[in-house]
């Protein structure tokens, strides 16, 4: 298909609707990497999770990456559970939900093999303790994917069903997002956050104006409490 200009290809769009589907698969966000924006993780580490570990009431600690793409900031969270917040004091078990649109995104994830360049922000003791050489590149240990699932899921369709004491939303919809769009995502993220429960979305993106249900902790790194919650450090 050739078409000249951006006017014929919302004609062509009108004419075929199965072509859709097709735009939308290309407008889906591929790109991560582990422990990205340091600033962020270093603060989730030192404050907030070891906060969520010490208040939980519940067996098991819930985490979503939404928009996980091929697990790297879902199993970020999980390594970082384990070597920090479980080795300072006793935590509960962590479990850990990814969902991205892009089904060969989630095997991926799935997988958790990945290149060196996605691990380049990892720390470099994490790096040795959580991976090892395989011949497809780097392979996440047993030990390190043990919580964690992944579901496709588009995420303006569909939610998972239970609550979350964290939800990483970074990258993607308050960037992509138009806002209208962006006040309903706020709705529907905070409908799935616990009492104390964290959002936190990209340390480049802010949240549009007007939105209810969440307070800003740390505007400047994207972390948000759901409104009302005590400031949980």
């Amino acid at each position: 298909m050739s078409l000249p200009d951006l006017a014929s290809y919302r004609a062509y769009l009108a004419a075929h609707t199965e072509e859709w589907a097709v735009l939308d698969s290309l407008c889906l966000i591929p790109i991560s990497r582990f422990y990205r924006d340091r600033r962020v993780f270093d603060v989730l580490f030192r404050d907030y999770l070891p906060a969520i570990a010490r208040a939980a009431t519940t067996a098991t600690v819930e985490c979503w990456s939404a928009g996980c793409a091929s697990g790297e900031e879902a199993y970020t969270i999980l390594i970082g559970w384990k070597l920090l917040v479980g080795a300072e004091e006793p935590a509960p078990p962590l479990h850990m939900l990814g969902t991205d649109a892009d089904p060969t995104l989630i095997e991926r994830a799935r997988d958790a093999c990945y290149p060196p360049s996605a691990l380049k922000d990892l720390p470099s003791d994490w790096l040795a303790v959580a991976f090892q050489q395989s011949p497809e590149g780097c392979l996440l240990r047993a030990e390190f994917r043990q919580g964690a699932d992944f579901l496709c899921q588009n995420l303006r369709e569909a939610l998972p069903s239970q609550s979350f004491d964290v939800i990483l939303c970074r990258n993607f919809v308050f960037t992509y997002f138009d806002s209208d769009m962006q006040r309903t995502m706020v709705d529907r993220l905070t409908s799935r956050l616990s009492e104390r429960g964290l959002l936190v979305i990209g340390a480049t993106e802010t949240l549009p104006e007007g939105c209810a249900g969440v307070v800003a902790l740390d505007q400047r790194l994207g972390i948000y409490a759901r409104d009302g919650a005590v400031d949980c450090r």
